[in-house]
């Protein structure tokens, strides 16, 4: 983030630094851009809609749009989670080169306990490609989420729709 020059000890900025501040210029871009959407998405669904984005071996939110409902899911703005578990991990990985992301889930799995196995997590990403979203859904709450695509890289970002799993329906069953 930071260099020194050992001639004179004098510190300049890095290129890592640099780096973040060409991401924090496209997540901003991205943000202002998925407000509408999100509004329109929370207000359609009656639940929270989230954008996420992938940086750093993580998802963080980039926004959210938190339902008026007595129960619901949060504010979770600027929160980070690890992408294997979570619905809008599976639908941005799903669409970026398989080989690394099971390596980097590889090299997880050992500093990590209950992460998926390789071969789970290459059946869910499949699963997702065809289908187009990822689900999570436990006995409390359901997220679903889709991929955001970019034109010149790599997915990098996802919408998500979460709420109490009793109010959203299973895929198939109803529309959401």
């Amino acid at each position: 983030l930071i260099d020194r020059n050992p001639a004179t000890s004098a510190y300049s900025l890095g290129a890592g630094l640099m780096a973040l501040g060409v991401q924090a210029l496209a997540s901003s871009d991205l943000r202002r851009r998925v407000r509408p959407v999100l509004r329109t998405l929370a207000r359609e669904t009656g639940e929270t809609a989230f954008a996420v984005h992938y940086s750093h071996g993580d998802i963080a939110y980039l926004h959210d749009c938190v339902s008026n409902r007595d129960i619901r899911l949060g504010k979770r703005t600027g929160m980070r989670a690890p992408p294997w578990k979570h619905a809008a991990g599976k639908a941005i990985l799903a669409f970026r080169d398989e080989t690394t992301v099971l390596a980097e889930l590889a090299a997880a799995r050992r500093q990590c306990r209950g992460l998926p196995t390789v071969t789970e997590f290459r059946r869910e990403l499949r699963r997702v490609r065809r289908q187009g979203y990822a689900v999570e859904r436990d006995a409390e709450k359901c997220l679903v989420a889709v991929p955001l695509p970019a034109d010149t890289a790599p997915v990098r970002a996802a919408l998500m729709v979460g709420g109490p799993a009793s109010r959203l329906p299973r895929p198939g069953v109803g529309p959401l």
